[in-house]
């Protein structure tokens, strides 16, 4: 898996953003990618970071944003931004994206972060099996979907 490329679905990082999570599959990930750090490349969009605050404007407006909070999304973001390599929107993967919306994807954001993967050769790491079935019923190459099930059985090869 020498210089494998990945994009990070967001969920991914909410730790960064002092979000706790959950789910343990994120939490396993995250340790993992952190061991093969030297041997992965990972990437983020800003539609991430959008989404991410849209995520942080949620807990603000139900009172689960603490005193503490603004300053651990602001360092979470700034690390995210260092930690990680930008991959910047492609005019075909925004036209890409609105298709697999008209096509019954309810959610953008997760069409253009799977378009970008697709359009850059990059696989796209996601946890999102209402993404991952509406792909895999339209039978589109998905030869850069990246379920993290796929994802635990390439790293142990």
């Amino acid at each position: 898996m020498n210089d494998f490329h990945l994009l990070l679905d967001t969920s991914f990082f909410l730790p960064t953003i002092g979000i706790a999570v959950q789910n343990q599959e994120i939490i396993k990930v995250l340790k993992q990618l952190h061991d093969l750090d030297d041997q992965i490349q990972l990437y983020y969009t800003p539609f991430s970071l959008l989404e991410l605050s849209w995520i942080a404007l949620k807990l603000k407006r139900n009172g689960k944003w603490k005193e503490h909070s603004e300053k651990l999304f602001l360092l979470g973001l700034r690390s995210i931004q260092e930690r990680y390599n930008s991959l910047e929107p492609h005019p075909m993967a925004f036209l890409n994206a609105i298709k697999m919306k008209e096509l019954g994807h309810p959610d953008l954001i997760d069409c253009l972060l799977f378009s970008l993967a697709t359009w850059n050769q990059i696989h796209f790491l996601t946890l999102d099996t209402a993404l991952i079935d509406f792909l895999n019923n339209l039978n589109l190459d998905l030869t850069y979907l990246m379920p993290v099930k796929k994802f635990f059985g390439e790293i142990k090869r």
